[in-house]
């Protein structure tokens, strides 16, 4: 008999862990399951859409993989050979809309002037007018050339930050794209007169039909007045990243195993299977019992 009730109770505190591990378990894939349902936290930075009124970049474009290192190298050459053309035309521009300069002439010469003291005295004062008239002329020629350098390297100071503020990974490809259709001083006129030139330029970069349409006019004030009309049109959003998806979690039952890893339960659990006597067992398991109790 006292061995039957031995077993009973023994039965009995085995029920009663089943029953806890079980309410473990629950709380546990509950646990697992809100945290697998939690919306994911945004991206630190999420994606910037840039379009121009309706248009929109192709889903070809903003799920393309990275350019190979090769393709970067050569966009990066063509984009310096651009430039290098750009420069070239600009300083053409400059030169034949430079001020006829005044001629100064050689210094006359008493000789020059067949001896003649008068006409030796007019010719002079005549040259150092011209010279100081040149000097003059030189000066302001190169104050104005250093107040547009100063300016422009301004606006490239401004749209460098427009760059970075706009926060996008393929900006140079990008730009790379646009320059493409634009010639002549027509990114100047850009760079110089949009109010976000990085934004206006990104969207032509990614219109490429837009892009040509501009480029095909020629005249600079035409091309500024539609090149404002489009910087308008254009709109910046945002808008989350695709995350990747959550690994799954697995719970684990922990069967017979004690709640709390209780080693001395289980070597007591496994002594009691080997030999058969389950009575430290039980006693062990009673005195646990009356501990959570307490």
């Amino acid at each position: 008999m006292s061995n039957q009730a031995e077993e009973i109770e023994e039965v009995e505190d085995q029920a009663e862990e089943q029953v806890e591990e079980s309410e473990v378990e629950q709380e546990e894939v509950e646990q697992t399951e809100t945290e697998e349902t939690e919306e994911p936290e945004a991206s630190e930075s999420d994606e910037v859409v840039v379009s121009i009124g309706d248009e929109s970049p192709s889903s070809e474009d903003e799920e393309s993989a990275p350019a190979p290192e090769w393709v970067k190298n050569l966009r990066k050459e063509r984009r310096e050979l651009l430039k290098r053309v750009r420069e070239y035309e600009a300083k053409e521009q400059q030169q034949t809309k430079a001020v006829q300069a005044v001629q100064v002439g050689p210094k006359p010469t008493l000789e020059g002037a067949d001896y003649d003291a008068e006409k030796f005295e007019a010719q002079l004062t005549a040259w150092h007018d011209r010279k100081r008239a040149a000097d003059e002329q030189e000066r302001k020629q190169r104050d104005a050339a250093e107040a547009d350098q100063k300016a422009w390297n301004a606006k490239l100071e401004n749209y460098s930050r427009q760059k970075a503020a706009l926060k996008v990974s393929d900006y140079e490809d990008t730009e790379a794209q646009a320059l493409e259709f634009l010639t002549g001083n027509q990114p100047q006129i850009l760079v110089a007169g949009a109010d976000n030139a990085a934004s206006l330029i990104y969207a032509l970069g990614k219109n490429p039909a837009i892009a040509k349409q501009l480029s095909s006019i020629t005249d600079p004030v035409k091309f500024a007045f539609e090149a404002g009309k489009l910087e308008s049109k254009v709109s910046i959003t945002t808008k989350p990243r695709k995350a990747a998806p959550m690994p799954e979690s697995k719970v684990s039952g922990s069967g017979r195993l004690p709640l709390s890893g209780d080693k001395k339960l289980a070597e007591l659990e496994a002594r009691a299977d080997k030999t058969g006597d389950r009575t430290e067992l039980v006693n062990y398991r009673r005195a646990q019992k009356l501990k959570r109790v307490a």
